[in-house]
């Protein structure tokens, strides 16, 4: 799905792709609600999201799309998106399959080319600085969010590399909640400030 963006060097293209992309999955995740929507959208921790050229919001996507897609862009980053793509297609056989089928490839190219993987099947766990502290918080909005959008979030605690990219994803539960999603964007922009 990168292939198009292999000659932006200044990933500026495919900054534009991710927002044109992610703009309605969170429109209908926030069950249409502008400002949980802009919220997320201003939200520092969403824009480094973007600068980091990620591929998190292949996540987004998947969460807002019907199961029979949902296999594309959930295992786009397996530790994050496998327990929603399962709770996705639990009820849906041919995208069951497929979803076996994305998990596998996945799995298999994450294991033989992915560095990160390859550092911590090795041991080296550095970046992991919170971890395993970081589980209980994970298992607690798994709680309290049960559904895909919850099982993503609660996985961005419950993996080692929590905060390295993922925090936006953490915060999707917030978007059914416009004010919790508005304060949580204000506070991320002040810890920046303090931080400067």
């Amino acid at each position: 799905m990168l292939l198009p963006f292999a000659w932006d060097e200044s990933g500026l293209w495919y900054m534009a792709a991710t927002v044109i992309a992610i703009i309605p999955a969170i429109w209908k995740l926030s069950d249409h609600d502008p400002w949980a929507t802009a919220a997320w959208l201003l939200s520092p921790l969403t824009l480094g999201m973007f600068w980091q050229r990620n591929i998190d919001w292949m996540i987004v996507v998947g969460l807002a799309v019907t199961p029979a897609w949902a296999w594309m862009f959930l295992p786009a980053k397996l530790h994050l998106g496998i327990a929603a793509l399962i709770a996705n297609v639990r009820h849906d056989w041919n995208a069951r399959a497929l979803a076996i089928l994305a998990i596998v490839a996945t799995g298999t190219t994450l294991m033989v080319f992915d560095r990160d993987s390859a550092r911590l099947l090795a041991g080296d766990w550095n970046g992991a600085t919170l971890w395993p502290w970081t589980i209980a918080p994970g298992l607690l909005i798994a709680w309290l969010y049960p559904g895909p959008v919850g099982l993503v979030a609660a996985s961005c605690f419950l993996f080692p590399y929590i905060g390295k990219y993922s925090f936006a994803l953490a915060t999707l539960p917030l978007l059914k909640r416009r004010r919790w999603m508005i304060v949580c964007s204000l506070l991320a922009w002040a810890a920046i400030g303090v931080m400067l």
